[in-house]
């Protein structure tokens, strides 16, 4: 039992439909924190994601000023590479490159690659932070680093999560299909459809990682049986935060805002499917 007498689980007491007690009495519980019954409330989670982002926004900005710095850096470098991989492809008369050329596929993996960790590692930060805030406690910037069983797993589970929509973005840089405009675009729809479609069995895993030291595979497979029970819930969520979250990228205030909020959504989903701990929704 920590500080704000919440108990703390450990690898050997596991989520899920793999740990059923003994839970915790209520009376153990401090106010406006709840034992899940194992279901999913989709707006309850959407509304309580909201309210507590906005209790607790300084350290959440000071995070996404954090992303977005990382993210211009990215970019910054990938325009310098795309500039000399063009260089020589420039008409002096014009000053035009040649409309053909393209990034060559080792130096986009590259970047592909380079993004994925600087995601990850936000994002582990970000769920270990949301976790703390899905019980109802007061976080600060550096909460977001302090990891109660470690920062390797958690991260190499995140990447793992994340490998899907990478293989889907180098998919869209690289156009398999010839500059077949209609082949591409319905390929490229079924790849996303497929990502969402299962996206319930297995993006939540990483917080199985963070909250009970779990290892990789043990993650997955406890993710998917408690996904699998709330598939539709689930899915309805990750439908509901997907299309807030594309909205918000067109504007810096919007995804400092959506961005976070998508994490303390997952973070209260989690726990409610894990019969974990949450704050009251």
């Amino acid at each position: 039992m920590n500080a704000n007498h919440l108990p703390d689980y450990g690898p050997e007491e596991p989520a899920g439909d793999f740990y059923r007690g003994p839970q915790p009495p209520a009376s153990s519980l401090p106010p406006g924190v709840v034992q899940s019954d194992g279901s999913l409330k989709v707006f309850a989670t959407i509304g309580t994601g909201f309210s507590q982002l906005f209790a607790r926004f300084l350290p959440w900005f000071l995070l996404g000023l954090l992303g977005f710095a990382g993210v211009m850096v990215i970019g910054v470098g990938a325009a310098v590479l795309m500039f000399f991989t063009v260089f020589d492809t420039i008409d002096p008369a014009t000053l035009s490159p040649d409309a053909d050329v393209q990034m060559p596929l080792g130096v986009m993996v590259a970047i592909a690659v380079l993004s994925v960790v600087f995601s990850a590692v936000l994002t582990t930060a970000a769920y270990n932070g949301a976790l703390q805030v899905a019980e109802n406690r007061r976080i600060s910037f550096g909460d977001f680093f302090r990891f109660k069983h470690g920062f390797g797993i958690p991260f190499l589970v995140t990447a793992v999560v994340a490998l899907p929509s990478t293989v889907s973005v180098v998919f869209q840089s690289t156009d398999p299909t010839g500059n077949d405009a209609l082949l591409f675009g319905g390929l490229y729809l079924l790849v996303m459809l497929v990502l969402l479609v299962a996206s319930p069995l297995y993006q939540l895993a990483p917080f199985y990682a963070l909250d009970h030291g779990c290892g990789i595979g043990e993650s997955f497979v406890r993710c998917f049986a408690d996904g699998s029970r709330n598939y539709l819930p689930l899915l309805g969520l990750s439908v509901l935060v997907a299309v807030m979250v594309t909205i918000s990228v067109f504007t810096i205030v919007g995804a400092l805002i959506l961005l976070p909020f998508s994490g303390i959504a997952y973070a209260l989903a989690y726990r409610q499917i894990s019969h974990g701990v949450h704050v009251t929704l």
